[in-house]
């Protein structure tokens, strides 16, 4: 029955790519789509993935902006880029592959969705508050066969997204190497996070003969955000790309790590209209976390400023034609964190973290199988605290859940995969994550009880998770009102009220 399933996606996804040339009218584009989606119902296995196609067609029905993000993508992309993005991504997540039913009856957690691979650690920049610690000499990479053999037993878990990140990966060092990977295996969807100096027209044409591999470029905000941190000229060399990637039809977005710095042009729309003008069809927000060889704690955002670019990030995703994730913020789209096993990170060196941002390791891949780290007792310790978790908004494991990371940390066989990885749990570094984490729980608290993620009842209302659009404690949890915060318990009040984050400094003095 899913092998039909899979066919009959397959074919309709053929049929509709085919068709996009004749679907330029807003009107005509809306009845395509709810036609495509209303047979597309038949294909999703996982209960919650038919609501979420429900809601979307209801949601394209009342013209919401996300027929703006799907004319975008019939009128801007390649139709390789769409042919991937179609089979490459949609149908592996949708049809709910058997191979990832099995390993998870095996295993008992859930297989990786996405990986990300970092080969290398050169970069021609040096941005301030580097979380990778890159540099500009040559330094130890992943090779052709290692990758292969990475991503080769990563199909066989049903993993569909690979991420590649760095150092910068279009660096002359690597490129031949990651395009031959991706041409290998054009049965995978890439992406990469660059900074896009060094996309010229030669790589704009090696990405669109493979079809399967989108930039993401690094952007601080406008021009003054973005050359203080990555060096002069930088802004207009991405802006360059940028105009490069949109005219060949290349599926490309936008990274940006949010910090005390440019916290203003991270929560301006008029930004993301300039980002979407470019060309741009998806963001990632990063907040700035202090990792890395030399971490700077006044780069890190206050809790009342994470918690603008949540409401921000939030906003944008609702009201323009552009997918935007952040990856603090957006605990509710993937049920949480993923590190420690739907998502892990592999570095240079072949270190197996539970997550890009959590510098630990006990396995090294050029010396065990990805199964090997996953079944370890450092990545079942952070899939056990994430059991702890009841609020998908305060998701992480060190900034939200600092206790956590520490038992993780301390976990039997387990060190630094960096230089200076072990500082995330100094001293002063600790406190301040005690205290910041603490504070930012009043925020998370206050928005997930808010009506703002009701969207989301379908997904969480069988698991452990709190239930959004309630008060977040036991006590008041079936009060007649829970969207209204005036009906909220007393302890609640006093949390919707921010009032105890100035009495913490999250600085140095």
């Amino acid at each position: 029955m899913l092998s039909c399933r899979r066919f009959a996606a397959r074919y309709i996804g053929i049929l509709l790519i085919r068709m996009l040339p004749i679907l330029q009218s807003r009107s005509m584009l809306e009845a395509g789509f709810l036609a495509f989606t209303g047979i597309a119902l038949n294909i999703p296995t996982a209960r919650h993935h038919k609501v979420q196609i429900e809601q979307l067609r209801e949601a394209i029905k009342n013209g919401h902006p996300a027929l703006d993000l799907i004319r975008r993508l019939v009128t801007q992309l390649h139709p390789r880029f769409l042919s991937s993005l179609y089979t490459n991504l949609w149908m592996p997540v949708w049809l709910n592959d058997p191979v990832r039913t099995q390993f998870e009856e095996r295993e008992g957690f859930t297989p990786p969705s996405l990986v990300v691979i970092s080969p290398l650690k050169e970069c021609n920049l040096q941005c301030e508050g580097c979380y990778a610690s890159a540099e500009t000499k040559a330094s130890e990479r992943l090779d052709f066969d290692t990758m292969d053999r990475i991503i080769t037993e990563l199909k066989s878990y049903g993993t569909s997204l690979i991420v590649i990140s760095g150092g910068e990966p279009t660096h002359p060092s690597v490129w031949p190497m990651l395009t031959d990977i991706c041409r290998k295996h054009s049965d995978i969807a890439f992406m990469m996070y660059t900074n896009g100096t060094l996309i010229d027209d030669r790589k704009v044409h090696d990405l669109m003969e493979l079809g399967n591999l989108s930039p993401a470029i690094s952007i601080e905000g406008w021009r003054e955000e973005t050359d203080n941190r990555r060096g002069a000229g930088v802004y207009d060399k991405v802006m360059s790309a940028m105009d490069r990637l949109r005219e060949a039809g290349v599926l490309f977005g936008f990274s940006l790590t949010y910090t005390t710095k440019n916290f203003g042009s991270a929560t301006s729309s008029e930004f993301i209209d300039h980002l979407i003008s470019k060309g741009c069809l998806y963001g990632w927000y990063f907040m700035y976390v202090p990792v890395g060889k030399d971490p700077d704690l006044d780069l890190l955002v206050s809790p009342s400023q994470r918690n603008c670019i949540r409401r921000f990030t939030w906003d944008m995703l609702r009201n323009k034609g552009l997918f935007i994730a952040d990856f603090w913020n957006s605990g509710p789209m993937s049920l949480g964190c993923l590190a420690g096993g739907r998502y892990l990170h592999i570095n240079n060196r072949g270190d197996i973290e539970p997550c890009v941002f959590f510098k630990f390791t006990s396995h090294n891949i050029r010396d065990c199988r990805l199964i090997d780290a996953l079944r370890s007792p450092l990545f079942a310790q952070i899939r056990e605290g994430q059991t702890r978790q009841h609020n998908p908004l305060a998701p992480c494991q060190f900034m939200d859940h600092p206790h956590d990371g520490m038992r993780a940390f301390r976990t039997p066989g387990v060190r630094a995969s960096e230089e200076g990885g072990e500082t995330m749990f100094s001293p002063e570094t600790f406190s301040l994550l005690e205290r910041w984490s603490e504070d930012y729980a009043m925020y998370a608290d206050l928005a997930w009880a808010s009506g703002d993620y009701s969207w989301f009842q379908h997904v969480y209302q069988a698991l452990r998770w709190e239930q959004p659009g309630a008060c977040p404690c036991s006590d008041c949890s079936e009060g007649p009102d829970k969207t209204n915060s005036q009906n909220w318990c007393e302890a609640h009040q006093y949390k919707a009220g921010g009032k105890r984050e100035s009495a913490h400094t999250y600085r140095r003095s």
